[in-house]
This record gives C-alpha cells, structure tokens and sequence, in this order.
C-alpha cells in the first residue's frame, strides 16, 4: 500500500516527537501517588460531562481533565471517545489530557494515530506529539499503523 506524502510526512514527524517523548516521558505507574478521594469523584464528573450533548459542557470536561494530567487516568475510555468529536477544542484537549497521563494512556495510541490523517496541520502535529509522551507502550501500534 502506497502512502501519500501528507501521511509519509506526518510519520516523520511522528518519529522525532517519539524519540523526544521517550527521552522525557515522566514515572510510571510504579511513582504514581494515589489520588485523594474527592478529585476521584471529580474525575468521574468531568467523564460523564465529556459524553455531553453540550458542546460547552464537553469543552469544560475536557479541558478540567487535561489540568488535571495523570490524575484523570480513570476517564481514559471517555477521552479517547472524545478523540472522535467533531469539537476542535473538544479534541485538542482530550489529546492534552492523555499526554499528560502518559505511558498509562497507550490505550489511545490507535485513535491518534488515526488522527494523523487529519487535514489540521495543528490536529496531526498534537496527536504526534501526544503519542510521543505515551512512550514506548505505542511502538507496536506505530509499528502496525506504518505498514
């Protein structure tokens, strides 16, 4: 299968911010303190609110969620969902938000790599560099996705 230049272009970049993710991507789950109980129950708030048929409420969601980086690892499913709405700033901060959690969040790799077929410069640049801070856990997906 012959890729285009746009597609060969964003896995280039995809591999520069990877290799720059690799060499930055924080602890483990190993380091992680555990998260007090009221910021648990937020969390779940913020999931619930990202499923919104309001635009505002999902921006709001997703915007607390990224602020709140490793700590929002229980709303993983609802943030990748949130990779496939049509909101740009719905998605930019969801992205942002499993960056932050980094390693834990591989689960999304598939979601943005697909990403990195967006017609938004901004949309492939971010999901490469989301997949950069997932670190290694996403050389598989990477691996598929470049055949």
């Amino acid at each position: 299968m012959r890729r285009s230049r746009k597609t060969q272009r964003s896995f280039r970049l995809l591999v520069i911010v990877l290799v720059t993710g690799l060499l930055t991507t924080g602890p483990t789950s190993a380091a992680l303190d555990e998260t007090p109980a009221e910021e648990t129950a937020a969390v779940e708030a913020y999931a619930e609110q990202l499923e919104s048929g309001n635009v505002e409420a999902r921006r709001d969601a997703a915007y607390a969620l990224a602020a709140l980086g490793r700590d929002s690892l229980a709303a993983l499913p609802e943030l990748i969902n949130a990779l496939g709405d049509r909101d740009e700033q719905v998605w930019m901060q969801s992205a942002m938000a499993i960056a932050r959690i980094g390693p834990l969040a591989s689960d999304a790799a598939p979601a943005l790599i697909e990403s990195l077929d967006s017609r938004s410069d901004q949309m492939r640049y971010r999901a490469a560099w989301a997949l950069g801070q997932l670190g290694p856990p996403v050389i598989p997906a990477l691996r598929d996705a470049s055949k």
